[in-house]
């Protein structure tokens, strides 16, 4: 069994691989590239105030821009932009984004990681009525990596598909007893990453 499984592995790879040398003049290896992309998350781990260790089980909904620029058949740069809504709050990271293919041709597995920094959109101060707190008060630094699939139809479009692994640094905001209205606003800060998995999809131009 374990033989024929390594025989069919090994075909799947050579068929990949004569597909890539077959189309390998067709796709474009430099210039200008445009990606847009959506993702959904879900939060991880947990993060702790002083008197709480809270579960992440925050989603977070994201939509992608990026304008980069293909160095090579296997490396691409890029400045992104996106929009993250959480529950209450949302940010707008900004980013340099790098992207690696390991393979050269229609189709390769894909490497992303981006880099920035996330400003704050606020959309609802008030604490969270359950645990008193609220999640991702500040802005901070962004960091998303994934890894995937990407697929070329034309000379510069495509398809990519991704997991990917996302951390944001900011604030839980929280009350200790010298709050008085602790169910209307919070009067201590503690700095934090927040951990979220999910997925990516997006398109290539």
């Amino acid at each position: 069994m374990k033989k024929q499984i390594t025989i069919i592995g090994l075909l799947f790879i050579l068929s990949i691989c004569k597909i890539n040398a077959q189309g390998r003049e067709f796709f474009r290896e430099r210039g200008i590239q445009y990606i847009s992309s959506l993702s959904f998350h879900n939060g991880i781990m947990s993060v702790e105030t002083p008197s709480l260790k809270l579960q992440n089980n925050i989603s977070v909904f994201s939509a992608h821009q990026v304008v980069g620029y293909q160095l090579s058949p296997y490396f691409n740069i890029g400045l992104g932009i996106g929009f993250e809504k959480w529950r209450k709050t949302s940010f707008i990271p900004l980013y340099a984004d790098f992207r690696f293919n390991i393979l050269r041709g229609r189709y390769s597995p894909h490497i992303m990681l981006n880099l920035g920094y996330s400003n704050k959109w606020y959309e609802s101060p008030r604490p969270d009525p359950t645990y008193l707190v609220v999640h991702g008060a500040t802005e901070g630094l962004f960091l998303e990596g994934g890894l995937g699939l990407k697929a070329m139809f034309k000379e510069s479009k495509g398809v990519f598909i991704a997991l990917s692994y996302k951390i944001q640094e900011t604030d839980v905001k929280y009350s200790n007893h010298e709050n008085e209205m602790p169910q209307l606003t919070t009067n201590k800060a503690k700095r934090v990453l927040y951990h979220f998995a999910g997925i990516r999809a997006g398109l290539l131009f």
